[in-house]
């Protein structure tokens, strides 16, 4: 009987891939996919060249093709299974795993290794493998085995990582013995994993392919009618600064989950001038749908296609109205955006896209490396280092490069979106360096009150150089897009305002942000504009 066509080993390769993107595309860009279609094109290259070598060693393309399976899905699901048997079972926490010496764990998974390689040299595969082949791999594994424990036991990492992949591999080298002795063709077994390889495979591409068809229909649909404005302004035409601090939490919400007072900041704020709503509360926890809704002064949809959001903060009518005007128009990007949307302004700068954008910087490629069998060499220790060095670098050039702007030509609409005290959590209180391994530790509390007292030092410094450095009074207004979405309360933000020229007087304590320029627009440049919040009134 002919021997079926052979096509899951490379499927399941490529669907942890597939499947990650169709469930975050909406998160996803184009900077990122460049390096993880790099990444996948090196894991199908190496799925081929494994497929190649079972094939010499087994002599039968089934059972070569099985053997692959079984190795590209442990490599891949190695370290998600760890830490499911980690949470769960509370592996990782057990002290009388951890209490075992690292030797210890490595004699341990050496000893599983050389069970391997007596199982493949006593078996001989009956199939007809050939005795030099066999020893090649017995010594390549033994050898490799061999520096991967030597690594993991100088750089320090979990020991229960190590002692996991003992039984792993003793059960791969059974799986791979009992393959090459049995005498069956393994036809079924070939047909099955092609149907599942297959029906995984055309399910993310449907999904991916419907996003993509229904975010074409959507920007195709997209309305092009909005209110009028004036475009001849009254007086003086102040400077103009908008600042996003990212998951900035309010006062209140400090005090209650991270026992801390930041009362201090709010005084600093008002003792400057600033208008601050103590009750201003945003409707949206997700960012883009924040800043659409702001610089487009209106409520945005929650269930707006996100290409149509994103393609309103590209063309945002904030800033096409204050160009209209004759403002200078200032960028300072942040990670997320990069390949997802471009706003249109006559200087930007983006300091995520120069510092050292690589792969171990992208946020998919670094969650595929986190889930490999190499996470602990890889991710833990090359990625994490550069993914910290990339992000504490972007934030510090953001800041210093915002605090010089007041030199730049006006007028000017300067928007900044800074990226803290948003994760990954890379700066202590006084701006010293988080462990990586903290960087995404929400459970202490730790980590997010110092990133936010850091914050919070950085950006007063930032308004006291624009206030000091500016020839004339600038509007600044100064925004959280929400609160920490992962606790009660989050809808509460800060909200605080300057502006001069009594601009304050229109304000009230729950001002919301969708309303922040439309009150701007109507003292400043008589705009004549209704407040979006009583059009479309907020629910509580």
């Amino acid at each position: 009987m002919k021997s079926p066509l052979v096509i899951h080993p490379p499927l399941f390769t490529l669907f942890p891939f597939l499947f990650f993107y169709a469930h975050n595309i909406q998160e996803m860009h184009t900077l990122s996919l460049s390096f993880t279609l790099l990444l996948l094109g090196f894991l199908l290259g190496l799925t081929f060249l494994i497929l190649f070598l079972f094939a010499t060693l087994f002599k039968d393309k089934t059972k070569a093709a099985l053997a692959t399976t079984i190795l590209i899905v442990t490599i891949l699901v190695f370290s998600s299974l760890y830490d499911l048997i980690a949470q769960r079972i509370g592996f990782a926490g057990a002290s009388f795993i951890l209490a075992l010496s690292q030797t210890l764990l490595l004699v341990v998974f050496i000893l599983g290794i050389v069970f391997l390689g007596w199982l493949i040299l006593r078996s001989r595969f009956t199939s007809g493998l050939s005795a030099k082949p066999s020893a090649i791999v017995v010594v390549l594994v033994l050898l490799l085995g061999a520096v991967y424990g030597l690594a993991a036991q100088r750089l320090g990492l979990d020991p229960g990582y190590i002692f996991l992949m003992s039984p792993v591999i003793v059960c791969i080298g059974y799986c791979f013995y009992r393959l090459g002795k049995s005498r069956r063709d393994f036809r079924i077994a070939t047909l099955a994993l092609n149907a599942a390889a297959i029906t995984l495979t055309v399910m993310n591409v449907f999904s991916i392919g419907h996003y993509e068809v229904t975010a074409a229909r959507s920007l195709s649909a997209l309305s092009d009618d909005q209110e009028t404005m004036p475009v001849a302004p009254v007086g003086e035409m102040p400077d103009i600064y908008f600042i996003i601090l990212d998951e900035y939490a309010h006062v209140d919400t400090m005090k209650e989950h991270y026992d801390y007072d930041n009362t201090h900041f709010i005084q600093y704020l008002k003792d400057r001038g600033f208008f601050v709503a103590p009750d201003s509360v945003t409707m949206y926890e997700e960012t883009v749908m924040c800043v659409a809704s702001i610089l487009n002064m209106e409520v945005t949809c929650e269930h707006e296609h996100r290409r149509v959001t994103l393609e309103r903060i590209n063309q945002n009518r904030v800033m096409q109205y204050l160009e209209s005007l004759g403002y200078n128009l200032i960028y300072f990007g942040h990670y997320s955006e990069l390949g997802r949307y471009v706003i249109d302004a006559h200087l930007q700068m983006n300091y995520y896209l120069d510092a050292d954008y690589s792969p171990f910087t992208v946020q998919f490629t670094n969650f595929m490396l986190a889930s490999n069998i190499a996470a602990p060499l890889v991710h833990n220790h090359i990625a994490d280092s550069e993914y910290v060095r990339y992000h504490r670098n972007a934030v510090r050039n953001t800041l210093k490069h915002l605090g010089e702007t007041p030199a730049l030509d006006g007028p000017k609409f300067v928007f900044a979106h800074l990226m803290i005290p948003h994760v990954p959590f890379i700066f202590g209180p006084e701006g010293e360096h988080v462990p990586p391994e903290h960087m995404f530790n929400y459970a202490d509390k730790e980590y997010y009150r110092g990133q936010y007292i850091y914050a919070t030092q950085q950006i007063m410094t930032v308004i006291e150089r624009i206030l000091e450095q500016s020839d004339h009074e600038p509007i600044i207004i100064l925004q959280s897009d929400h609160g920490p979405r992962w606790l009660d309360g989050w809808e509460q933000i800060l909200n605080a305002m300057y502006l001069p020229q009594d601009g304050d007087s229109l304000l009230h304590d729950a001002i919301p942000p969708v309303d922040t320029f439309r009150v701007i627009f109507n003292h400043y440049f008589d705009a004549g504009l209704e407040p979006e919040a009583e059009l479309f009134p907020m629910e509580q």
